[in-house]
């Protein structure tokens, strides 16, 4: 006899040992009341939010894709505070110094952001290595250039991301441009920054001269 359930593809089951926090836990602390553990549960998600907890011992039923993970840790989401996306090849690069650093590997790399194609392949590279790495909430630098903040927002809607990002202003003394390519470079015009907020969508935009 064909059971009556049907499978509905926004309702996901994952199994596995979870973690997370009912509050701030205390620094160096080993044993905390904020740290709650449930070895060998079910997460119960719908519609992309999390619905309900159970023990692995009361499987959901088939209206559930479940999948099965036990002898993992199933926990929230990393939130990242400060992330630069152009700077993802320069990570590890060798400098004695900060500044030396940054004129070396750091402003090269963000400058040929200005290039459209390589800001799109940039921006989609950077945001998966996010995912990949479980940060699913960041605060992100993209570079001066427009094209850089407008492909970042683009890869982030087309994964269902919702990222701020943080369009910051190049000083003159952080990069040996003059006042003429700066000009050109940076989001410093209130028509253009109005334009990108209008465009961004669910995104939030903060704006730092």
């Amino acid at each position: 006899m064909t059971s009556s359930l049907t499978l509905e593809p926004t309702r996901v089951a994952l199994r596995g040992d979870l973690l997370d926090f009912t509050a701030l836990p205390e620094w160096g602390a080993v044993e905390s009341p904020a740290v709650r553990f449930r070895a060998d549960h079910w997460l119960l998600i719908s519609d992309g939010r999390i619905v309900g907890v159970q023990a692995g011992t009361q499987t959901p039923d088939e209206r559930w894709a479940k999948h099965d993970h036990r002898g993992c840790l199933i926990q929230p989401g990393f939130i990242d505070t400060h992330v630069h996306s152009p700077q993802l090849d320069v990570i590890a690069s060798y400098s004695g110094e900060l500044l030396e650093w940054l004129q070396s590997y750091t402003y090269p790399a963000e400058l040929r952001y200005a290039d459209a194609a390589l800001a799109q392949t940039g921006a989609e590279r950077f945001l998966d290595a996010l995912l990949a790495h479980g940060s699913t909430s960041a605060v992100v630098f993209p570079t001066v250039h427009r094209v850089s903040a407008d492909t970042l927002f683009a890869a982030a809607r087309a994964r269902g991301l919702k990222y701020g990002q943080l369009i910051a202003s190049l000083r003159k003394a952080q990069v040996r441009l003059d006042r003429k390519q700066l000009a050109e470079l940076a989001i410093n015009d209130a028509a253009a920054f109005d334009q990108l907020v209008a465009t961004a969508g669910e995104q939030s935009i903060v704006h730092s001269p």
